[in-house]
């Protein structure tokens, strides 16, 4: 505490009202009664006028503007609460931070409008369009845009707390940095839009469609985005905890180092999606394989607990996430594929369909009961993997590595197994006839009670086949069956050979009838055009009526009837080929002489 020195009892009379006088406090200013807002289209009457040449009142709070034209003005006036309902504001510029709190705007045109730090908490916009306007730094808090077009808007950095988007179109809008949290954007068309660094918290996009739409690094938790399509979407590095992607299509969407904490994906597709380090993401009941997944970290993590494709058909999948770590794949269907580049360590794939899969890493993997013939695990790694009765007919496994693996009633026949590491592996009941572990690791291996029938082990380590049986090599069996049935053959086939003659002789005559008969009803219908042409001929010269009056030379003519007459008689006699060949040149002669005939014509009359 501070002391000062007291002042001389002189000055007391002069000091005492000073202070009294500043020290008094002053009296509180009585409150005005509030002023009631005022009735929209209460103010300046305006509604269908042209105003693009008028001086504008100074205050335009609720105007009456429906349906006004104001197109290309410079707006300073207040609008507050104004009803332009319809109003074509085309390129309008609103200056000075524009007041249009509790504003109808519904039907308007505000196509290239500029109005940049609007204040339009609860103003309505339902139906407008607002093609390239820019609403920059504007205040829409509760603002409602349902049905609004606004496709290229600059929207960036605005306030749309609670706002009202439902059906509003955003296609290639600037929406980044804004605020939008608790706003409904069900059903919102914003494909290719920019919503970068927007605070989402519990915004919902409910059905919208946001297909190469941008929000990377924006703040989603909690946001809805059930039954939306995200395809091809960036969400990089976005906060999600809790959001809904529930039914959703992402495919090909990109969510590398997104917070996905409780996220929902049950129903959503993710074929293609990028989910690289990405945390908390659990994908159950999601649809589809994504290109990439987070690395997983737990290496002793329980067989099946990762990413569930159990049942699935997988065999359309061309880009395969690189970490399947403990992934549940039980009864999959992934014939043909290439998991060269994939880790299935651990990964569950009980009764999986295999065939022909590229496989790499599977340490540890479950995959008893499942079909692998053919596949290629040519210096694959499957120390320590299960492969109780397995197909492994006719892999590729040269070089390897499946140390303390368990073969155990597997069928591996044909299997080429040569210079494998298969160091206290159990091949207990196995089927191994016709396979070959040349110059394998065999040290601890269990083949008790195995067929090693035909197995090629030549420079094979520390093989012991003790307890494996070997029956008649197939080869054999093969043989002698072989002969058998050659000289079942030699006795049936004398007899087949006369059955095979006979067959092939009735087939002979039965197709040269077919073939007769074809030729036959040619012919018939060359005579038929032939009689045509004849009577044609006559019908147009007369010839038949005039016959030796001297006026048509008819020696040809009787040529063609002849050539008719006989063509007939040597159709009906004929039964061979050759006789349809005499019918054909008959029909041809009695064509020349009526093409004679008309070369010639009737001769000229004697005057």
């Amino acid at each position: 505490m501070r002391f000062h020195r007291a002042l001389p009892p002189l000055l007391l009379p002069f000091v005492l009202p000073l202070v009294l006088l500043l020290g008094a406090p002053a009296a509180a200013p009585v409150p005005a009664a509030a002023a009631a807002p005022c009735k929209p289209g209460s103010g300046p009457k305006l509604a269908g006028r042209d105003l693009r040449d008028a001086e504008l009142p100074a205050d335009l709070s609720c105007a009456d503007l429906r349906n006004a034209k104001l197109d290309g003005l410079t707006v300073r006036s207040p609008l507050t609460r104004a009803d332009l309902r319809g109003a074509s504001l085309r390129g309008t510029d609103f200056l000075s931070r524009p007041q249009m709190e509790g504003a109808d705007f519904r039907e308007a045109d505000l196509t290239e409008a500029s109005f940049p730090y609007a204040r339009a908490a609860g103003a309505d916009f339902r139906g407008a369009k607002l093609e390239d306007a820019s609403l920059f730094y504007a205040e829409l808090e509760g603002a409602d845009l349902s049905g609004a077009t606004m496709v290229r808007a600059k929207a960036y950095q605005g306030q749309f707390d609670g706002a009202k988007l439902v059906g509003t179109d955003l296609s290639d809008a600037d929406v980044y940095y804004a605020d939008l949290r608790r706003a409904d954007l069900t059903e919102a068309r914003a494909e290719g839009a920019r919503l970068y660094n927007s605070t989402m918290i519990d915004t919902v996009f409910r059905k919208a469609h946001l297909a190469r739409a941008r929000l990377d690094s924006g703040a989603l938790a909690g946001a809805v985005f059930e039954g939306a399509d995200l395809t091809g979407t960036e969400l990089r590095t976005v906060r999600a905890r809790g959001a809904s992607f529930r039914d959703a299509t992402m495919t090909g969407a990109v969510m590398s180092g997104a917070d996905l904490a409780d996220a929902v994906f049950t129903g959503a597709e993710l074929t293609r999606a990028d989910l690289r380090e990405a945390t908390g993401a659990r994908l159950t009941g999601s649809k589809g394989v994504p290109a990439d997944l987070p690395a997983v970290t737990d290496k002793n993590c329980a067989p099946g607990s990762g990413q569930n494709y159990a049942g699935q058909d997988l065999t359309g999948v061309t880009e395969w996430p690189r970490d399947l770590t403990c992934a549940d794949l039980s009864r999959a269907k992934l014939d043909g594929a290439d998991l060269g580049s994939v880790v299935l360590d651990r990964a569950l794939l009980r009764g999986a369909s295999l065939k022909g899969v590229t496989l790499r890493s599977a340490k540890g993997a479950d995959l008893s009961g499942a079909n692998l013939g053919r596949a290629k695990l040519n210096s694959a790694e499957l120390t320590g993997a299960k492969l109780v009765g397995a197909d492994l007919r006719d892999v590729e496994a040269s070089s390897l590595k499946a140390e303390g693996a368990d073969f155990g009633r597997a069928r591996l026949d044909r299997a080429d197994l040569s210079h494998a590491e298969l160091q206290d592996a159990v091949f207990r009941g196995a089927t191994l006839m016709g396979a070959e572990v040349s110059s394998a690791k065999l040290r601890g291996a269990t083949f008790q009670d195995a067929d090693v029938t035909d197995l090629a082990a030549d420079y094979a380590q520390d093989a012991d086949f003790s307890g494996a049986s070997s029956r008649l090599a197939p080869g054999w069996i093969v043989f002698w069956a072989v002969v058998g049935a050659l000289a079942a053959l030699t006795v049936v086939g004398i007899g087949r050979r006369r059955v095979r003659r006979r067959r092939q002789a009735r087939e002979a005559a039965e197709r040269s009838a077919a073939e007769f008969a074809r030729l036959r009803g040619i012919r018939d219908e060359e005579i038929t055009r032939l009689g045509e042409a004849i009577d044609a001929y006559d019908e147009e010269t007369h010839v038949s009526r005039e016959g030796d009056s001297g006026r048509h030379d008819v020696r040809d003519w009787h040529l063609a009837l002849d050539a008719y007459e006989e063509a007939k008689a040597a159709l009906e006699a004929a039964r061979s080929r050759g006789d349809l060949a005499v019918v054909a040149k008959l029909v041809e002669k009695g064509h020349s002489a009526l093409r004679r005939l008309r070369e010639r014509g009737p001769k000229d009359e004697l005057t």
